[in-house]
C-alpha cells in the first residue's frame, strides 16, 4: 500500500492553515463565533461542530482559527479530511498528520487541533481522546451527516 510521504501532508496541510498563507474566512457569523470561542478556551472539553453538509462547518472553523491567532498568537492545524489528496484515511493518518505537524511546524504552545469532516476517518475518537487526555492540544471536530428517513427513526 502506498502511504502519504511527510512533505505530501506538509503540502496538503498548507492548503488549509494561516501558519502556511492567508486563507478566505467568509462571511463572518459573529454569534456562532462569540460561542463556540468561548467554548473552546473556557472549558475543557472536546468541542463537536456538526451538521448537514455544506451548511458552514468548514467556513467557522477557519473563522475560529482566524480569531484563536488573531486574539491569542494560538497555534493552529486544520485537518480537512474531505481533502482528495488524503488517499488512505485512517487511525495512523490522523497521527501521521500530528506528528508531521509537530515536527515541521513547531508549535510554540498547546495548539488548537481542527479535525473537520471527521466521520471519514475510522477510529478518530481514540486520537481526540487520546491528545485531550494527556493535554496536548484542544480538539476540536466537526462532521457531517446525511438527511435519510432512517434518520428521522425514533425507534
Amino acid at each position: 500500500m502506498k502511504w502519504i510521504q511527510k512533505n505530501q501532508i506538509i503540502e496538503i496541510l498548507s492548503d488549509w492553515n494561516f501558519w502556511a498563507k492567508e486563507i478566505n474566512t467568509g462571511i463572518t457569523r459573529k454569534e456562532y463565533l462569540n460561542t463556540l470561542i468561548s467554548l473552546i478556551t473556557k472549558t475543557n472539553q472536546i468541542i463537536c461542530i456538526a451538521g448537514i453538509r455544506r451548511s458552514g462547518k468548514s467556513t467557522l472553523i477557519k473563522q475560529i482559527a482566524r480569531q484563536l491567532i488573531d486574539q491569542q498568537n494560538a497555534d493552529t492545524l486544520i485537518v480537512n479530511f474531505e481533502d482528495e489528496r488524503y488517499w488512505q484515511r485512517n487511525l495512523e493518518l490522523m497521527i501521521d498528520t500530528y506528528n508531521t505537524y509537530l515536527e515541521k511546524v513547531k508549535p510554540k504552545s498547546k495548539p488548537f487541533i481542527f479535525l473537520d469532516e471527521i466521520q471519514n476517518i475510522p477510529e478518530w475518537e481514540r486520537f481526540a481522546r487520546g491528545v485531550h487526555e494527556r493535554s496536548e492540544a484542544k480538539v476540536i471536530v466537526s462532521g457531517s451527516w446525511k438527511i435519510s428517513a432512517r434518520s428521522w427513526r425514533t425507534s
